[in-house]
């Protein structure tokens, strides 16, 4: 991508700066490909992203860290199909476009008219992506909010067991009594370890994805001629 995107210009010996290459192939199907790989790349990760934190949720809510087969090749597909699907709406739009800047140069009214779709086929997909942005973060604060609960639920949870223990299993002076109460409070603090293990290791993750900008490279391309 760096090479289409951002390296169409080299400095020659006449300390002009000059294309690398003027063939159509290179500058307008490269582009196209290359920015459609930028816009569609950001789907197929949102929807990842979206795609763990509802298994995390789920996990949380059953109980079960296991997914079913189908619903797994369900969501890896649907993550897929949304880059396709992107990268192939961008690339449709903007490859006449670029075409008729490179035969027609960039103020042609025809360019000019194409310009105008593909900037707003753009606009549609940069909302596409805030809309599944906005359900990822609600997802996560979802996740968060659930989590809290579980552990307000386990705290309670400990508090009538020690007060089963004081009433049961009293006498710790006997190494079996204790032992036993050793194993119950094992057996608490296994349980919430587990609610932590689903959602902790995600924090990290989610704080770099909710603090990166929505915005792809700006919209529109520059004249492919000097």
């Amino acid at each position: 991508m760096s090479i289409p995107v951002h390296a169409r210009w080299c400095d020659q010996d006449d300390g002009k700066w000059k294309h690398i290459s003027s063939t159509e192939g290179w500058l307008v199907t490269s582009y196209g490909i290359a920015f459609g790989f930028i816009y569609a790349g950001k789907y197929w990760t949102i929807g990842y992203e979206l795609f763990i934190v509802v298994v995390s949720v789920l996990a949380l809510r059953s109980g079960s860290t296991n997914i079913p087969r189908r619903a797994e090749i369900a969501s890896h597909a649907a993550c897929f199909l949304a880059f396709a699907i992107v990268f192939g709406v961008f690339f449709a739009t903007n490859q006449p476009y670029l075409v008729s800047q490179y035969h027609r140069g960039f103020h042609n009214p025809r360019t000019l008219e194409l310009k105008e779709e593909a900037d707003s086929a753009e606009r549609r997909i940069l909302d596409g992506w805030i809309a599944f942005f906005i359900a990822f973060v609600l997802a996560c604060l979802y996740q968060r909010l659930y989590l809290h609960r579980l552990i307000q639920q386990w705290g309670e949870a400990r508090t009538d067991a020690e007060q089963d223990w004081n009433r049961d299993l009293w006498n710790t002076s006997n190494p079996a009594v204790q032992e036993e109460r050793d194993r119950k409070q094992l057996l608490l603090e296994i349980r919430k370890q587990s609610y932590l293990e689903l959602a902790k290791p995600l924090e990290p993750y989610v704080v770099v994805s909710g603090t990166r900008t929505p915005v792809p490279p700006p919209p529109g391309i520059a004249p492919l001629h000097p």
